[in-house]
């Protein structure tokens, strides 16, 4: 297991061994925070546009038939992510507000911070996702598309587009979305129109 911190000016990558304890990791995640906040301020973070990797970070994660392959290789490949795997368990033809909907119900009782979902256009899990009020689900086949929908558009449901990207490329994407955060300001004034 292991976390990131990093800022433009550094980055420190912790090795965390499997079998500490969650607590332990998360008090000295804690003391390394005070730490630098104490060498660059109340507002280290801020200023340093420090972001912190979470170890400990639940996502739910769903695909149907034509994302399963990408599901279990981001999944695979993201070790320091607690997936919450919704489904689908295999290849077999299935449908995707099945899954969708499983992974907006994690969010909306806040057992998982964000969702991934994962179908052949990235189509059909966006628009079934986006019924549900304060879902914010966007389709990203690059992580510029990712990175930008994260900061202006507070997107809390990556969809990834199975039929169009590689698997490494998914596993790219999801980290570039991951390590944004939400602009806020008009763009939060913009998503307020939406009601």
């Amino acid at each position: 297991m292991c976390g990131i911190l990093h800022s433009k000016k550094f980055q420190i990558l912790l090795y965390i061994p499997l079998c500490a304890h969650p607590e332990h990791v998360e008090g000295f995640l804690r003391a390394l925070e005070e730490t630098l906040q104490h060498v660059q301020g109340e507002r280290g973070e801020e200023m340093m546009g420090l972001k912190k990797w979470r170890a400990n970070m639940k996502i739910a994660i769903g695909a149907d038939h034509r994302g399963f392959l990408h599901k279990e290789f981001i999944k695979k490949h993201m070790p320091t992510i607690e997936w919450i795997d919704v489904g689908t368990e295999s290849e077999e033809r299935t449908d995707y507000p099945l899954f969708s909907d499983k992974v907006v119900d994690l969010i909306v009782t806040y057992a998982v911070e964000y969702g991934v979902l994962i179908c052949g256009t990235g189509g059909g899990m966006a628009i079934a996702a986006n019924r549900y009020k304060n879902m914010y689900a966007v389709v990203a086949w690059n992580k510029e598309v990712a990175q930008r929908c994260k900061q202006e558009d507070n997107a809390n449901i990556l969809v990834l587009p199975s039929d169009f990207i590689a698997y490494d490329d998914s596993v790219t994407i999801v980290n570039a979305w991951l390590e944004q955060d939400f602009k806020g300001g008009r763009y939060a004034e913009r998503i307020a129109m939406i009601g």
